[in-house]
């Protein structure tokens, strides 16, 4: 019960089951020897905390002239001693410290004790300093992850706490403290790069400085004098080869490691991949308005992608493993791009990494959330060291495509109502302070480190509400889902640039079971209200489920038809911002993963289960999209290109009866220009299903391209809710391969959503699948369990067999 209890701490009585209070209060009631009745109300987040440590330092280690305890993160507030001495005062999650000890540290035993401070009262304390109440609490005047507050995908939990690595750093001389590798220019037969050498030093001392690109070797003699040095060198790569997304070409990357010398001694290394590229953010004036898209390497390419919140609530959780999986799993669906969002954390250095590797594009939020933030000299200095340290850290990743502000303040304030809580002279103020920080303090910090990365003051550009929202920058839609609007509202609202728009849907039933017992495993528990922190969720499901799916009568159906729900809902927006292609050249759908088990927008739960929505963005997003549409009772079929090259194949459309019947089909050559949306079939909609009944029909369009590969797409002319769909049988076989089972599935009439469950570990390369009549499909399920055990654990189920209320 330990993580439930950092939770329970901070919920009302009615938020968790009993049992888990109680062993909350037990476990209180042990550690602090209270009474129960000073239990009640206790927050852990109105304590301050405590952390000590003994270490022992070797003598060698004292002899040094410089030694430094460096602390990557500490969460928020804390005094550090060392040795009863005081070293250090800190007040951002967000900065890395260094104090200087080496007067504190002692031969043999030392004991470093970390003071916290409750953030909240500081909070309280420098709100009353800075005289207005601005919007959403206090939380704005400390610099740590605003989700910590509460959100509405994850619970409060104000945390304090060592959030990064801690190390005893000594050197004597010199020391390499940065290096800067900037890209000058770049052709395909010469890229020129600079190395900047940060080097602090503490005598006069010639040095040499090195660097090797992979074989190749450049170094340059430096005089150092006492203090911080910057040593340029200048070098060339030959024919170099470019970073490239993963879909459209190779993330190529350069092993560079740079290093430090005197006198034939090597003094500091670093080592670091580094990507080739050219990237821009163009946002040029139009007929419509204003682009908003990326060029990389000359190419405009379309985003495809997800927003990413911190992978868990705790960050000791989240490990190098789970950001692995949510980076490979966010490539498996052709996503090319991840948006860190703004009120969670700067991910950590692996995270950036592996996009490096993985052909990944990082739209990087700087921590500013859905709040007004001060302006006071001491927060913008504040500010000032934190996005500075930031910058220098994040800026050597050829991933790194954008540097935003904030997320959603501008809208908030000209468009939720904050602005007219306030007179004429706080408004004054207030919009001075966002004025001082977004457009001076963080662009300042950005022009001076990483001028070569656009930046974005704050997303989306407009409200949703305002008509420049779909003509101008980058947008946030949720006309669907908070205001209730139908998908197809997704086909009639399509902006430059889609950068949130979400719709939510239950965990899968693991997930569920975690955390739920089997008697809270309903819509409406304590358990399952407590992992739903829309205030509207689960009505909003409800009426979605209703307007276009039948609800099923047992709770785990619904869990099932839930997820359904939500992958056409996205599928609708992310095919008609593609359609629009160039008009609309980005989809980031809110959001990938969890940060626990909750009913939320994610398409990832929490355990790292693919929901039905997952499974869809691999057609979605595909390199090469069929999407067909009825606008203005016209049929058409768009084919939608990602490629860098003409495609040309062979297009069937088909309309068949779910028996199989074909009842009209027509097949035609077509080709299709590189990085393109073209129109490729249209025709009235009646002349083609006459006076059928569009309840028992559908379209399945298949295009064969020039390589033999087939692309197939089933598309429906009514709501699911409606469709006429026969009982019938599904005949399975499963063959065992490599790694794993090939699952043979046949069935004589249409079955919907299809969806397979397996108790055995493993992992389903498709689901949630139409299974076509006459069809034989084969799906992969990776897994090391024995036959008998999928054999006997493997369950089919569709849409035609759903029991209903």
């Amino acid at each position: 019960y330990l993580d439930d209890i950092k939770t329970v701490l901070t919920h009302s009585k009615t938020d968790y089951p009993t049992d888990i209070r109680d062993h909350a209060i037990l476990l209180l009631l042990s550690i602090y020897g209270m009474r129960s009745s000073e239990v009640v109300g206790l927050r852990l987040e109105d304590i301050d905390w405590i952390f000590e440590k003994s270490f022992s330092v070797d003598d060698s280690i004292l002899k040094n002239n410089h030694l430094e305890l460096v602390f990557h993160g500490l969460d928020t507030y804390a005094d550090v001693s060392l040795n009863g001495k005081i070293i250090l005062k800190t007040e951002n999650q967000f900065r890395t410290y260094q104090a200087g000890v080496k007067d504190a540290l002692k031969p043999g035993v030392n004991t470093l004790r970390i003071y916290f401070h409750s953030p909240i009262s500081k909070e309280s304390r420098k709100k009353s300093e800075y005289g207005i109440d601005l919007p959403d609490g206090t939380r704005m005047f400390t610099r740590k992850a605003a989700y910590h507050y509460g959100w509405d995908w994850g619970p409060r939990f104000v945390s304090c706490g060592i959030s990064g690595d801690v190390e005893l750093k000594s050197w004597n001389e010199a020391r390499l403290a940065d290096v800067f590798i900037r890209q000058i220019s770049l052709t395909d037969q010469l890229a020129e790069l600079k190395a900047e050498f940060s080097i602090a030093a503490d005598l006069s001392s010639e040095a040499m400085v090195r660097v090797r690109i992979n074989d190749q070797v450049f170094e340059q003699k430096a005089m150092l004098k006492p203090g911080v040095n910057v040593v340029q060198l200048d070098f060339q790569i030959q024919n170099p080869k470019r970073w490239q997304t993963h879909n459209i070409g190779n993330p190529f990357l350069y092993k560079a490691t740079a290093g430090l010398w005197i006198k034939g001694i090597e003094k500091g290394k670093i080592e670091r991949n580094i990507g080739l590229r050219t990237l821009e953010l163009i946002r040029d004036k139009d007929k419509d308005g204003e682009t908003f898209y990326f060029k990389l390497n000359g190419t405009p390419i379309y985003a495809k992608g997800a927003n990413m919140i911190p992978v868990d609530f705790f960050q000791e959780k989240a490990t190098n493993e789970k950001i692995k999986k949510l980076v490979d799993d966010a490539v498996a669906v052709n996503m090319n791009m991840l948006r860190v969002w703004g009120g969670g954390i700067y991910q950590p250095d692996f995270f950036y990494d592996y996009c490096d590797q993985k052909g990944i594009l990082v739209w990087q939020d700087f921590m500013f959330a859905c709040a007004m933030y001060p302006g006071d000299t001491a927060f913008l200095d504040n500010v000032r060291q934190e996005v500075s340290q930031q910058i220098v850290r994040l800026r050597n990743h050829p991933s790194l495509a954008l540097w935003c502000g904030n997320n959603e303040i501008k809208e908030a304030w000209n468009n939720w109502g904050w602005k007219s809580r306030y007179d004429e002279t706080q408004q004054v103020r207030i919009w001075k302070d966002y004025v001082a920080l977004f457009d001076g303090v963080i662009p300042s910090a950005i022009k001076d480190l990483s001028p070569a990365i656009p930046y974005h003051e704050s997303s989306p550009n407009y409200s949703r509400y305002n008509p420049k929202n779909f003509k101008e920058g980058d947008a946030h839609y949720w006309g669907v889902w908070h205001d209730v609007e139908p998908f197809d509202m997704y086909e009639k609202k399509i902006p430059r640039f889609m950068s949130e728009f979400g719709f939510q849907s239950l965990p899968n039933w693991e997930t569920l079971s975690s955390f739920a017992p089997s008697g809270q495993l309903k819509l409406v528990s304590e358990a399952m209200l407590a992992h739903q922190k829309h205030p509207l969720g689960n009505k909003l499901i409800k009426t979605y489920m209703q307007r276009y799916y039948k609800t099923p009568a047992a709770f785990k159906d619904l869990v099932w038809v839930s997820q359904l729900l939500q992958a056409d809902g996205m599928a609708v927006g992310i095919e008609a911002q593609r359609r629009a292609k160039p008009y609309c050249m980005g989809s980031l759908y809110w959001q990938l993963n969890d940060v626990w088990p909750a009913v939320s927008w994610s398409g990832i739960d929490y355990e790292g289960n693919w929901k039905a929505l997952h499974y869809r963005l691999k057609d979605a997003f595909s390199d090469l999209l069929l999407s067909p549409v009825v606008e203005n009772e016209i049929f058409k079929v768009y084919l939608v290109s990602d490629l860098l090259k003409e495609t040309s194949g062979v297009l069937n459309i088909r309309l068949m009866d779910f028996s199989g019947k074909i009842i009209f089909q027509e097949e035609r050559p077509i080709t299709i220009p590189a990085n393109s949306s073209k129109l490729l079939y249209e025709s009235p909609l009646a002349a083609i299903i006459q006076q059928i009944s569009p309840n028992s029909v559908f379209f399945y369009i298949s295009f064969v391209d020039q390589s033999a590969r087939e692309r197939g797409k089933t598309f429906y002319l009514t709501a699911t809710k409606n469709l006429a769909l026969s009982k019938g049988t599904i005949d399975r076989q499963i063959l065992k391969v490599e790694g794993g089972y090939n699952i043979l599935l046949k069935t004589e009439v249409l079955h919907k959503s299809v969806y397979l469950q397996c108790n055995t570990p493993g992992f389903f390369e498709e689901n949630y699948i139409d299974l076509l009549p006459g069809q034989v499909k084969s799906i992969y399920f990776k897994s090391a369990a024995a036959l008998p055990e999928v054999e006997t654990s493997l369950t089919i189920q569709s849409l035609n067999d759903l029991e209903l209320k």
